[in-house]
């Protein structure tokens, strides 16, 4: 029930959460909302606009990342 709890709390607004990723060999540690997706952490926060978003366009796929 407590994990519950603390799972809750994270996904309501405003309660970010720590992300820890190592993307092209260099570690980032930022905090972000539980619902960003990768691809607007990838290019809002980590400045790499490479990554496409092909949700608004309907190029399926063109969000893909290699993980």
């Amino acid at each position: 029930i407590e994990a519950d709890l603390k799972v809750a709390l994270l996904l309501e607004e405003g309660n970010n959460v720590e992300l820890s990723v190592t993307v092209n060999g260099t570690g980032r540690v930022n905090e972000v909302e539980p619902r960003t997706l990768l691809v607007y952490y990838l290019r809002d926060e980590l400045g790499l606009t490479g990554t496409n978003v092909g949700c608004d366009t309907s190029s399926c796929g063109a969000c893909t990342v290699h993980v």
